[in-house]
């Protein structure tokens, strides 16, 4: 009877914890498109080598919060990754937290709402995923070419160079080819 108690016990208090997570991502579902739409428009402003359509946002988190200013009481906190490309070369993909407030549809800056306790667990949470990544599939294709063509054009050079004196000595021109007869 108590193994049946406890266990039925831990699967409520676990129901109870997804459950509550579940509300909370639904909470912050409902502002992704918002969210989106502002993060694509301040990061278009803010940096001008963004890739546009490249913006995905991953895990949107409703915080309620208590500002002494009274700009905002409800903050949507997201793991954004976006795309940045420089001279059509060198791509970077930059993961970072992004907050956003619902009431006036703007992105929040960090300086903010980093005071809050909940925000800073949040960035914590992603703090080792967090950071601006080089694509380098480019850069070694380019710097391999470097080395290949050379070797390309030495190999067509050398089958079809004119050496002198490979013709000297087929026709004995200086004359250091004696025939015994």
């Amino acid at each position: 009877m108590r193994k049946w108690l406890k266990g039925s016990l831990a699967a409520f208090v676990l129901m109870f914890i997804v459950g509550a997570t579940s509300v909370q991502a639904q909470e912050g579902e409902q502002y992704v498109g918002e969210f989106y739409q502002s993060a694509n428009e301040w990061l278009t402003e803010d940096n001008t080598h963004f890739k546009k359509g490249s913006l995905d946002i991953y895990n949107p988190t409703v915080f309620e919060v208590d500002d002494p200013e009274g700009n905002f009481s409800t903050i949507v906190g997201a793991k954004v990754e976006y795309n940045s490309v420089r001279d059509e070369i060198f791509g970077f993909t930059h993961v970072e937290t992004m907050y956003f407030n619902p009431a006036d549809s703007t992105i929040v800056d960090k300086s903010l709402v980093s005071g809050f306790e909940p925000i800073k667990a949040f960035e914590e949470q992603y703090q080792g995923e967090s950071g601006k990544f080089m694509h380098f599939t480019v850069i070694m294709l380019l710097l391999s070419l470097l080395v290949i063509v050379p070797v390309i054009l030495m190999g067509i050079w050398a089958k079809n160079r004119y050496s002198t004196m490979e013709f000297a000595t087929q026709n004995n021109v200086y004359r250091n080819h004696t025939t015994y007869v």
